[in-house]
This record gives structure tokens, sequence and C-alpha cells, in this order.
């Protein structure tokens, strides 16, 4: 069973995602109807990185500073902390690579499989690649706060992707 778990966790990392996506679209995106999609997101975070962390399993760091980013706006709702709400009213991309960011910076500097979430034979190697997808993420941070007006498509979706896109050919030419 552990083996077919392994072989769907990326589907199950992007639970707390969809989660939130199909919560906000039933509440149309209203600031009520936000704030508990990030407490319903959140808890999806907490449990996918549970499960995780049950079976051992090497967690995908982009999504991993995703939950975050459900699960710090999920704590700024449930109390209502005035700082954190702030940081979200703010251009929308800032907090979500915000949090991104945060998780690189610390895999990179504290995991053996770094941020870029796999580990090499040389562990430079690793690192290398590890700093190149942080700087990436920076790229992507100052390209949502300059882009917020062009909607959330353009200033955050994108340049999640293109994180995704960055991150496999790092992989590659690892190799």
């Amino acid at each position: 069973m552990k083996c077919l778990l392994k072989e769907r966790s990326e589907y199950l990392q992007l639970l707390p995602l969809i989660a939130f996506v199909v919560y906000a679209r039933i509440f149309s995106m209203a600031d009520a109807g936000l704030s508990d999609a990030f407490i319903f997101a959140g808890f999806c975070s907490v449990f996918v990185c549970l499960f995780f962390w049950h079976y051992n399993m090497v967690f995908d760091r982009l999504l991993l500073g995703m939950n975050l980013f459900f699960l710090v706006g999920a704590y700024g709702s449930m109390f209502s902390c005035a700082k954190i709400l702030q940081w979200y009213a703010a251009p929308m991309g800032s907090s979500f690579f915000g949090c991104v960011a945060i998780v690189g910076l610390l895999a990179t500097l504290f995991t053996k499989f770094g941020f870029i979430g796999m580990q090499h034979k040389k562990s430079q190697a690793t690192q290398y690649a590890s700093f190149l997808l942080f700087g990436a993420t920076v790229i992507a941070l100052i390209w949502s706060i300059k882009f917020d007006e062009s909607g959330w498509f353009v200033a955050l979706v994108i340049p999640f992707i293109l994180l995704f896109v960055v991150r496999r050919v790092l992989i590659t030419q690892m190799d």
C-alpha cells in the first residue's frame, strides 16, 4: 500500500489548493468566503503534511510553500491577526511567493534534499540548484508584485508554473 501512496503523492499534495479554489468559488471569492477557504485549506494542509510525515515521504518544496501560505492564512483568519491579514491584502503574489521563498531558503540551508527536493551524489550540486531555484522564486515574487494589476493568472499562476519548469530544468541539468 505504501508504494501506491507514493505513486499518487503528487495528487495528494494538491489537495489544499483544490480545497481552497473549490471553497472560494462556492462563495464567489467574497471576503468571508475567502477567510473560510483559508481555514479549510489550512486544515487540508495539516492533513497532507501529517500524512507525508507519517509515511516518511519527501514533500514537493514548492507545494510545501503553498501549504505554508494556506496555514498562515488560516491562522490569520481564525485568530483575526491584523499583521497577517494586512500582508495577505497586499499584492496577491507577495504573500504566496513570500511563503514559497521562506520554505526554499530553509530547505536549501537545512535539508539534504534542498529546495530542489532531490539528493544528488554531490551535495554541492543540490545546493547550487537549490539556490538557483530560490533566485527564481525571488524573481517570481518581484514579478507578482509588478504585475499585480494584471490579475491573479498573470501575477500568480504563470510564475508558479514557471517555477515548476525551472525546477525540472535544474533537475535534468544536475544529472
